[in-house]
């Protein structure tokens, strides 16, 4: 049976049992254990980077692609891993000066090596435009990347994009609505927050490493390329 490629917007937050969640999502959607999903976070507050006048001039892209078999069994680690250290969300930009938990996170991400890792940082030339120029080309050149990374898997991918208040729904929809027309494998897309798809808040640490390595501090991307795929595209 095909699948038909369109937007979904969802409650998400009718779903409090956050364990639950990513299968409640992924049912909703209609994945099925072998379905690649990427998992896709952009910066856009503090772990951009910005010029002396406080205007934005770099934006930085991450996210993560693995069978949602995968991503199920990763969250559940890290759901108990969160709640070992007693929080309820992970924030890359805030956390990472707490070793313990860094080394928990980066333990549970090593046990699943079958995640690939794609990075895309961008400098704008327009200031008055530089959001939307440096959001649209790194998107663009992430789906680009998925697209030739899986172009020998049998499966078509999907994607959840993290909503952020600057970049919402309608602005997202205009995006995905243009790569599903040259990205023939794109079978279908979302958007959710943080908060509650966890799977993002991995893709937040995988954004922040490639931030790091444009602004001259590499040990993130080192630490994630350990055991997977990285692919960082920059501009």
């Amino acid at each position: 049976m095909s699948h038909a490629r369109e937007m979904h917007e969802c409650a998400f937050d009718q779903y409090p049992e956050q364990e639950n969640f990513l299968y409640e999502l992924g049912t909703l959607l209609g994945w099925q254990s072998e379905t690649l999903v990427w998992m896709l976070y952009g910066f856009f507050d503090e772990s951009g980077e910005h010029a002396a006048s406080g205007h934005l001039i770099r934006l930085t892209i991450g996210g993560a692609l693995a069978k949602f078999e995968t991503w199920q069994a990763l969250m559940k680690d890290w759901i108990a891993m969160l709640g070992s250290h007693h929080i309820t969300m992970f924030h890359a930009a805030n956390d990472k000066a707490n070793d313990a938990l860094m080394q928990d996170i980066f333990r549970i991400v090593d046990k699943y090596p079958m995640i690939r890792l794609f990075g895309s940082t961008h400098r704008g030339c327009q200031e008055k435009s530089l959001f939307k120029e440096a959001y649209g080309k790194g998107v663009t050149d992430l789906l680009k990347m998925v697209h030739r990374e899986t172009d020998n898997e049998a499966e078509k991918f999907q994607f959840i994009v993290a909503e952020h208040k600057d970049f919402r729904i309608g602005r997202i929809a205009k995006y995905c609505e243009k790569m599903e027309l040259v990205l023939p494998r794109l079978d279908g897309w979302s958007s959710s927050k943080p908060q509650t798809c966890h799977p993002l808040q991995l893709s937040d640490l995988i954004a922040h490493a490639v931030k790091c390595q444009a602004t001259g501090d590499d040990r993130y991307v080192k630490r994630l390329n350990y055991r997977h795929s990285f692919h960082i595209f920059s501009s």
